[in-house]
């Protein structure tokens, strides 16, 4: 088996191609910067599979919508990703258009 590395930019183009309809080319090239650096962390390449990562992430493109997920989580953007890093694997993605965060391992009962 081959491995190729990718860019981030080129991780971002694969997410997406995966899924397109569900994050934004910003959300997708945030968690493509994410995994890099988990690699880095980790002192090895890791193997991109998509249907895992789409399977284990989910995108909460505002507050209201992770409240109604999470409602113990607090109102505040910066609590709420303080909150969020004591349970879960956190990437916050805000922009001048919403606070978007992406989560990783926090489930809610639905998912369970």
């Amino acid at each position: 088996m081959r491995i190729v590395k990718l860019s981030i930019e080129e991780t971002a183009n694969c997410l997406q191609s995966y899924d397109k309809s569900r994050w934004t080319h910003n959300e997708v090239l945030a968690l493509a910067n994410y995994l890099q650096e988990y690699e880095r962390r980790l002192g090895r390449e890791i193997n991109l599979d998509l249907f895992t990562i789409w399977r284990d992430w989910s995108c909460y493109s505002n507050l209201k919508q992770l409240r109604i997920s999470f409602p113990d989580c607090p109102s505040g953007y910066h609590a709420a990703v303080d909150w969020l890093r004591s349970r879960a694997h956190v990437i916050p993605v805000s922009n001048e258009e919403n606070d978007t965060i992406l989560i990783a391992g926090l489930y809610t009962l639905e998912e369970l």
